[in-house]
């Protein structure tokens, strides 16, 4: 066994070591089997061959008090979760990637639909929800990382010194974590992609409403999106929260210690005298007076009048519809749209949206008006100014007339 035979070996067998490592688990000949079949199923070997061939090379070994299983030897395991968390946390081309890939089966996805195939619909909604799982893996994935390596950090176990750690962190924040925010965020290429498959998917409900097993298989694939779109966003906008603060806090430590650093290496060169003119004639010290001092009395004083002060009642947080109950504030898109379709044409469309949706927010019915302007509808500002009251409300605006 040399150590270039077990690298070789360890590439080959990649995606199924890095799994065991990250699980911790044992494997037995019948577990073996199963995850080759599922992680390198071009292998023709069996698994005692596997086995032996792992145990050869230093991989596995067998556990304690077991004949019939083997797990990961304690160097290699520590080794593989280097390299995954390192490889997660590359650049976020690879989530481009299946974006891309998502967006192609998309529009193949339709073609089904137009095409009018049970079969082929089912075979392309099939590759989608394949693609949107390994969209979420990756997530969840970069998340464990991203906090794996920043406990690391905090808990100071990482061994790296101020400069390396602010290094890594940096590159992190300006390789990993930026880019990701222009992806993932509301109105990024994440969320194109998969309000795109959303309208495809609701296409094809209404195309086959009556077919046998189509519909619950959409209904799986639309749940599987926005499960998607959540966990992706919760977990991008956690380890943000997470990286930022690190980010600057290090940041700051750095360069204080480059300036620390700076300063004592002048003094190693040039002695204490260029440091002793800097505090003089930069830094003098400060004289304390007495009539800068806050007497008891003026502090009493001041105590007493604050004392006296009556808070007035905050705002509520939460507004209310225009009849005066507690409000929902969620429009649905594509309800919105198909009411607008069903109205053409619209002679005023902010009054329009005020009086089809009475129990919904004044921000709701603005951000159902972004909405609008933000899909293909057709429409056009009158000239002329109006006005509209809600509540007590005023509106004045151009009239947005959406055409038939």
């Amino acid at each position: 066994m040399t150590p270039a035979k077990s690298l070789s070996v360890s590439a080959t067998f990649w995606p199924l070591l890095e799994f065991i490592a990250d699980k911790q688990i044992v494997v037995s000949v019948n577990d073996l089997r199963d995850l080759l079949e599922k992680y390198v199923p071009k292998e023709e070997r069996s698994p005692q061959i596997i086995l032996a061939l792992f145990e050869e090379c230093g991989i596995l070994e067998k556990a304690p008090g077991s004949e019939s299983e083997w797990e990961l030897v304690h160097a290699f395991g520590d080794f593989f979760r280097h390299l995954s968390n390192r490889q997660r946390l590359a650049s976020p081309g690879i989530l481009i990637s299946i974006l891309e890939d998502i967006a192609y089966q998309t529009n193949e996805f339709q073609k089904a639909i137009e095409a009018n195939s049970p079969d082929l619909v089912i075979a392309r909604g099939r590759a989608v929800k394949d693609r949107l799982g390994e969209v979420r893996h990756i997530s969840e994935s970069r998340h464990a990382a991203v906090i794996h390596e920043v406990m690391k950090i905090k808990a100071r176990t990482d061994k790296r010194s101020v400069h390396e750690r602010y290094e890594f962190i940096s590159d992190m924040y300006l390789h990993h974590i930026e880019p990701l925010r222009s992806i993932i965020n509301p109105g990024g290429e994440m969320d194109k992609c998969l309000n795109a498959l959303l309208l495809v998917i609701k296409k094809g409900q209404v195309a086959f409403s009556n077919a046998p097993t189509i519909p619950e298989m959409l209904n799986r694939l639309n749940s599987a999106v926005i499960r998607l779109e959540k966990e992706a966003l919760s977990h991008f906008s956690a380890a943000f929260k997470e990286v930022l603060p690190l980010y600057n806090q290090l940041r700051h430590d750095a360069h204080l210690a480059r300036a620390v650093s700076m300063q004592l290496d002048a003094v190693a060169r040039e002695g204490c005298g260029p440091l002793a003119k800097l505090l003089q004639d930069e830094m003098p010290i400060s004289k304390w007076r007495a009539e800068y001092l806050i007497s008891s009395g003026t502090m009493e004083d001041y105590l007493s009048s604050v004392s006296e002060c009556i808070q007035s009642a905050p705002e509520p947080l939460v507004t209310t519809s225009i009849s005066g109950r507690s409000a929902n504030r969620y429009i649905d898109p594509f309800e919105l749209l198909d009411r607008v379709h069903e109205s053409k044409p619209i002679g005023d469309t902010l009054r329009w949206l005020f009086e089809s949706f009475p129990d919904k927010t004044e921000h709701s019915v603005l951000a159902a008006f972004q909405e609008i302007l933000q899909n293909d509808v057709q429409y056009v500002f009158e000239s002329e100014i109006t006005s509209h009251v809600v509540g007590s409300a005023t509106y004045h605006y151009f009239p947005l007339r959406i055409e038939a």
